[in-house]
């Protein structure tokens, strides 16, 4: 059952994007892309969003 939440909502004015992430293996499968966050320097799988309004233009 659905349930009614009312008052102020913190994520009232999201917007929803698009993402995506991917694991990519070497040719024998025995290694992986890892990419280097430039925002906290961890590593972590190649990922990306679309911006709203945007779209694959080539």
């Amino acid at each position: 059952m659905a349930k009614i939440i009312r008052g102020h909502r913190v994520g009232e004015n999201g917007t929803i994007r698009v993402g995506c992430s991917a694991v990519i293996f070497d040719g024998d499968r025995e290694k992986i892309l890892l990419t280097r966050r430039e925002d906290n320097h961890q590593w972590c799988l190649p990922s990306g969003g679309m911006e709203p309004g945007k779209s694959k233009q080539r």
